[in-house]
C-alpha cells in the first residue's frame, strides 16, 4: 500500500523548505550553539594575541561559512567547504602547494557533485577509467586503490592500505549530465573541509556507504511523522473551512412541496429571490421552508493525531516540544527541564564536533593565509556563551542570594570574611557581575563594625528594612503594639 518509503535527498530537501517542524530541527541547533558568541583563551598568556587574532578570522571571516556548511550537512548528510587558495599548484587536483592566502569559500553540496543519483559510477578497479586515473594521478594512489562513491566522494578502498577509507577528494561535476571526460574535475582534499551529519550510519547490505564521509540527514529517522504532519496541517485547514463555511440548502415541508413538473421552477424563483443563502435566516424564506446545513460535521478530529506525530518528531530529533513550538514569539516557553534537555543536546555539538571543526579552521587558515591567522600551535581553548542569558532583574536576584549564602558561611564559622568576599565575587562573575572585591584590612574592620553596630541601633533587633517592607508588625512609635483586631484582657496581667 506505499504506507513507507525510502526517502530521496529531494524529498528530505522539500520537507525542510516546506515543513516548519523540519526546518527547526535542521537549523535551529546550530543557531542557538553560535547564539551568544565564544572567545578563545589560549594557555599561555604569551599566545593569548595570537589566539585573539584567529577569534577575530573566524568571527569576521569563516562563521557564517561554517554554520551554513553545519545548516546543509544536518540537511543533506554532508557538505563540503572549498578554501580558494593562492598558491602555485596548477589545477584544484594538485595539493596545495607554497599558500599565499585564501581569496574566497565554495560551499559544494551533494548535488555539485559527480552524479548523485545514479547516472555516473565507475568501477573503479578498471584502472582504464579517466576518474579513478585523475584522482591517483594527483593523490599517492594507484587507481586501483581507489573508489568513488555514489555521493561522488574519492576513498582510499585498499583494505591493506594504513589510510584505508580514508577522504582523498571529491569528482565535481560542471554539467547536468556527464557526456565526457572534460565535465568534471577532481579537487584534493587539501583544499577542503569536510562536514558531516550522523557519521555512525550505515547503507544496504549490497550498497557501499562510507557513513564517516556521507553521513545521513537529521531528518532521516523522522521522515515518516515530518510527512504525516504535512498531511495532518492540510486536514486541518480543510476542517476549518469545513467548520466555517458549510452548505446550506432550502428544505420544503412535505405538505406544500409542488408537484415534480413544478419544483425545477419553483427551486428557480426561490433562487433569484434569496441569492446566496449565506447569512440568510429562515424569516427571509416563503412559509414552511427553512435552511438547514448540508453535511457531517462529526468527522474524525485531526488534532489528536496531530500531536501524536510532533511527540515522535521530537523523539528521533532531541529537540523537545516546547522548543520545537515555542519559537513563534522568539522566546521558549516551557519547563525549565524541558528547555534544558534541548540545550544539552546544543552543549554536546558545541563540546564536540563544532569545537574540533573550528580548531580545524584555524590550522587550515595557519598554513594557508599566515597573514590572517599566526602560525602557532593551536592549544587554545574555545569558551562558549553561556545557553541561558539572565536579565537584570534575575541577575540582581542571583547576587542577592550568593551574598545571603556567604554571609551564613561567616555567621556560622565556616568562611572567614576574606573567604566570603572571593566566593561573592567569584560567584558574582558566573553571573556577569564583574566586581573586584580586596581583601579586608583592620581599619576596613573597625569600620564596618561601626556601620553595623549603627545598623542594629536603628532598626532593632530582629527588624531590618527587609521585615519592615514585609509588613512585620511596627504600629508603635517604638517598635511596640499590636496587629490590628488584638485587644487586652482586663483580667489577664500578661497582655497588658
Amino acid at each position: 500500500r506505499g504506507l513507507f518509503r525510502q526517502p530521496t535527498t529531494n524529498m528530505l530537501r522539500w520537507l525542510y523548505r516546506q515543513n516548519a517542524e523540519a526546518s527547526i530541527v535542521v537549523e535551529k541547533p546550530v543557531k542557538d550553539a553560535f547564539k551568544h558568541g565564544y572567545t578563545f583563551k589560549d594557555t599561555s598568556a604569551a599566545d593569548q594575541k595570537n589566539a585573539q587574532q584567529a577569534e577575530n578570522w573566524l568571527l569576521m571571516q569563516y562563521e557564517d561559512v561554517l554554520k551554513q556548511a553545519m545548516v546543509k550537512a544536518r540537511r543533506d548528510g554532508f557538505a563540503l567547504v572549498m578554501w580558494v587558495v593562492d598558491d602555485e599548484a596548477e589545477t584544484a587536483a594538485e595539493p596545495v602547494q607554497n599558500p599565499q592566502g585564501v581569496s574566497k569559500f565554495n560551499m559544494i553540496t551533494l548535488d555539485d557533485l559527480v552524479n548523485p543519483y545514479g547516472r555516473f559510477r565507475d568501477d573503479i578497479h578498471d584502472s582504464d577509467l579517466v576518474s579513478a586515473q585523475l584522482a591517483a594521478d594527483n593523490t599517492q594512489y594507484d587507481a586501483v586503490q581507489l573508489e568513488v562513491t555514489q555521493s561522488g566522494l574519492v576513498v582510499v578502498d585498499d583494505i591493506t592500505s594504513p589510510d584505508h577509507e580514508e577522504f582523498v577528494g571529491i569528482m565535481y561535476s560542471r554539467a547536468e549530465e556527464i557526456i565526457s571526460d572534460d565535465y568534471y574535475d577532481f579537487i584534493h582534499a587539501d583544499r577542503l573541509q569536510h562536514f558531516v551529519a550522523r557519521p555512525g550510519v550505515d547503507g544496504d547490505v549490497s550498497d557501499d556507504v562510507y557513513g564517516h564521509l556521507e553521513g545521513d540527514s537529521v531528518l532521516t529517522p523522522i521522515f515518516n511523522p515530518l510527512l504525516g504532519i504535512t498531511k495532518a496541517e492540510w486536514a486541518l485547514g480543510q476542517s476549518l473551512l469545513r467548520y466555517t463555511a458549510p452548505l446550506h440548502a432550502v428544505e420544503i415541508d412535505e405538505q406544500v412541496q409542488p408537484a415534480d413538473g413544478d419544483m425545477e421552477e419553483h427551486l428557480q424563483q426561490l433562487n433569484d429571490q434569496l441569492g446566496s443563502l449565506t447569512n440568510k435566516s429562515n424569516v427571509a424564506l416563503p412559509p414552511f421552508h427553512r435552511i438547514k446545513t448540508v453535511g457531517d460535521n462529526d468527522g474524525i478530529d485531526p488534532e489528536p493525531f496531530l500531536e501524536g506525530l510532533i511527540n515522535q518528531v521530537c523523539t528521533g530529533s532531541e529537540i523537545t516540544r516546547s522548543v520545537l513550538q515555542g519559537t513563534q514569539s522568539g522566546t521558549v516557553s516551557g519547563s525549565s527541564t524541558d528547555i534544558k534537555n534541548y540545550y544539552n543536546q546544543v552543549e554536546r555539538l558545541r563540546n564536540n564536533y563544532l569545537t574540533e571543526k573550528i580548531h580545524e579552521a584555524v590550522e587550515m587558515a595557519a598554513r594557508y593565509d599566515p597573514s590572517a591567522v599566526p602560525n602557532f600551535a593551536t592549544s587554545f581553548e574555545i569558551d562558549w556563551g553561556d545557553l541561558f542569558q539572565i536579565d537584570d532583574v534575575e541577575r540582581a536576584e542571583a547576587m542577592r542570594v550568593i551574598i545571603n549564602a556567604a554571609s551564613n558561611g561567616v555567621g556560622n564559622y565556616l568562611l572567614t570574611p576574606n573567604e566570603a568576599r572571593e566566593v561573592v565575587e567569584a560567584e558574582w562573575a558566573s553571573v556577569d557581575a564583574d566586581v573586584d572585591l580586596d581583601d579586608l584590612t583592620e581599619p576596613d574592620f573597625d569600620q564596618l563594625d561601626r556601620v553595623n553596630t549603627a545598623y542594629g541601633k536603628q532598626f532593632g533587633e530582629g527588624n531590618s528594612p527587609e521585615n519592615e517592607v514585609e509588613g512585620n508588625r511596627r504600629t508603635g512609635q517604638n517598635g511596640g503594639g499590636r496587629e490590628g483586631g488584638e485587644t487586652t484582657d482586663p483580667d489577664d496581667p500578661t497582655t497588658r
